[in-house]
């Protein structure tokens, strides 16, 4: 995707439009630990924004591939949760990119 670091009126601000595509695996385990099946797919966010880092959701951009179809909505739903340390981790990128600039 494209990024650019902008200095306007004193104030840094780093743009950006990605597409982001993760393998995610999932492991189901019984209570004792035993792994029972391992699940594999992935999750594509086709235009992530500065704008996407303001919500509490996934962007409505992404879709999710399940490897083992009957598997797919718990995938789904793990993907779901994997926004906010996602989102975490492009603001942690962002202010490290304004750092470097400063």
């Amino acid at each position: 995707g494209d990024v650019t670091h902008v200095l306007s009126r004193g104030k840094q601000r780093v743009v950006f439009e990605l597409t982001l595509k993760l393998k995610l695996e999932l492991e189901l385990r019984e209570s004792d630990g035993t792994l029972l099946q391992l699940v594999a797919g992935s999750l594509s966010l086709s235009e992530v924004a500065n704008d996407d880092l303001d919500g509490a959701r996934m962007p409505s951009s992404h879709k999710t591939s399940c490897d083992q179809p009957e598997w797919a909505p718990l995938l789904r739903a793990a993907a779901g949760r994997a926004w906010p340390p996602l989102k975490g981790a492009l603001v942690a990128l962002v202010e490290q990119a304004k750092e470097k600039w400063r």
